[in-house]
């Protein structure tokens, strides 16, 4: 049910829906765990190429976190949604 949109620096399309879009060119991909033939996963670092931001969920360089409403996944089939924010002033 998303809507591919053509990527302006990359092959790979983005998602139309996605309030924050970056493109990414593939660094370095590192097997983790398992077993040498057999890896439990992968970490892949990338290399932001280009930012999309949604003008709802930006504003005066600053990510409006209730407009972007963000999706964590956990583990498993699990995820969460961003809860309670708070503000707290940082010492100078």
């Amino acid at each position: 049910g998303l809507t591919p949109i053509k990527s302006t620096k990359i092959v790979v399309p983005g998602v139309v829906e996605a309030k924050i879009r970056m493109e990414c060119v593939l660094e370095q991909a590192i097997p983790l765990g398992g077993t040498e033939g057999a890896p439990a996963c992968d970490l892949l670092i990338g290399r932001v190429v280009q930012y999309h931001l949604s003008e709802e969920a930006y504003q005066n360089t600053y990510i409006i976190a209730k407009e972007l409403r963000p999706v964590s996944r956990l583990a498993g089939n699990d995820y969460a949604k961003l809860g309670e924010q708070f503000r707290l002033e940082r010492p100078q």
